[in-house]
């Protein structure tokens, strides 16, 4: 019994990079891990189609890549209309050792 309590103590207290979705569709929040050492960059790829301008029944696909240097342990970032899928990457340093942390494929859907 005393093993199993540790145990999830220990998962508790883990260090995690995580993506949630807002139910509006439209915002994620990202949340850094603490104890890590620095944070050095965040990247999000959004996936998503909008509108052809030159055709108002069509629909274009897209994809943006946006960067930065996190601020805060936990951001908000607001999606571009149409996105229907997010993926992101944040890369730490500590002691001269860098580590990616990875989110998988999140699926997300803001209409226009």
């Amino acid at each position: 019994m005393m093993m199993t309590v540790t145990l999830l103590l220990s998962l508790l207290a883990a260090p995690t990079f995580s993506i949630t979705a807002h139910r509006d569709g439209r915002h994620i929040t990202l949340r850094y891990p603490a104890d890590v050492g620095e944070w050095k960059e965040v990247c999000v790829f959004q996936m998503g189609d909008e509108r052809n301008q030159n055709d108002p029944e069509g629909r274009e696909g897209f994809s943006t890549l946006s960067c930065w240097k996190p601020a805060r342990r936990i951001e908000q970032l607001k999606l571009r209309e149409g996105v229907f899928s997010i993926k992101a990457w944040l890369w730490t340093t500590q002691a001269g050792k860098v580590t990616r942390w990875e989110q998988p494929l999140l699926n997300v859907r803001v209409r226009d």
